[in-house]
């Protein structure tokens, strides 16, 4: 799972939170969901999205070399 922090932060109505916490909250609990059915995850959290390009292709050179 890929995940990176938002850019913006816009509140919900009424929610007392952001569209950001929410994303981050939905992340976490499909993590927990998938390890609580045995499956294995591999989360890379990027600070941005812009760097998130540059980020991936060094990961996957790093593995791969």
């Amino acid at each position: 799972m890929i995940t990176s922090d938002d850019s913006t932060s816009t509140d919900i109505p009424e929610a007392g939170y952001s569209f950001a916490v929410l994303k981050r909250a939905q992340a976490l609990g499909d993590i927990e969901a998938l390890q609580a059915h045995g499956r294995r995850v591999v989360t890379i959290h990027l600070p941005s999205l812009d760097a998130a390009s540059n980020a991936i292709v060094s990961l996957f050179e790093q593995a791969l070399g």
